[in-house]
């Protein structure tokens, strides 16, 4: 069987079991169990502006690679403080929404969000999550430097997001000390 992706709009969608065996679901904010909780409770969804968009990578053994994500119209509830260029953006009649986010909602946990089965390198499954975000149509959405942003950013234990005035945005790993 070939690599397949695709977009679940919800974890009930896949097996728990499936989801939980990936590297990264040691963080109980990355386990299914939670995410669907928060499916179920009505934390995400259209009504909160948090709708899911869990990005997942399949081939003969089955789950490969997962990717965490919520399509945003605001940014309410982060802990990101980006309204600033939401209204700027507007004011210079560019759209800054609907953002993609790789984040545990409403908290500002961090760590990598992209999940990988165990023995598989981030490094090699990321390209793979751009072509697919591209064919999706989540291309139409967004700049494709936000995209190639998230997916590495996903992968970065650490990290931070700034943004230049020429819309560049870039990624750099944190060190912990």
């Amino acid at each position: 069987m070939p690599v397949k992706a695709e977009c679940l709009t919800s974890l009930d969608d896949i097996e728990a079991s499936q989801w939980n065996a990936l590297q990264g679901t040691q963080c109980p904010f990355l386990r299914h169990e939670f995410l669907v909780a928060l499916e179920h409770s009505g934390c995400v969804g259209a009504r909160t502006g948090w709708q899911p968009a869990y990005w997942v990578v399949r081939d003969e053994g089955g789950l490969l690679a997962a990717l965490p994500t919520y399509l945003k119209q605001h940014s309410w509830g982060e802990f990101v403080f980006d309204q600033s260029w939401g209204q700027y953006l507007a004011q210079l009649g560019e759209r800054y929404y609907p953002k993609l986010l790789a984040a545990v909602p409403f908290s500002p946990v961090t760590g990598a969000r992209l999940l990988v089965r165990d023995g598989m390198p981030r490094s090699a499954v990321a390209p793979l999550l751009v072509q697919v975000l591209q064919l999706q149509g989540v291309m139409n959405l967004m700049p494709s430097s936000i995209i190639r942003v998230i997916v590495k950013c996903a992968i970065c234990q650490e990290y931070t997001i700034y943004r230049h005035i020429h819309y560049e945005i870039h990624c750099r790993s944190r060190q912990m000390t």
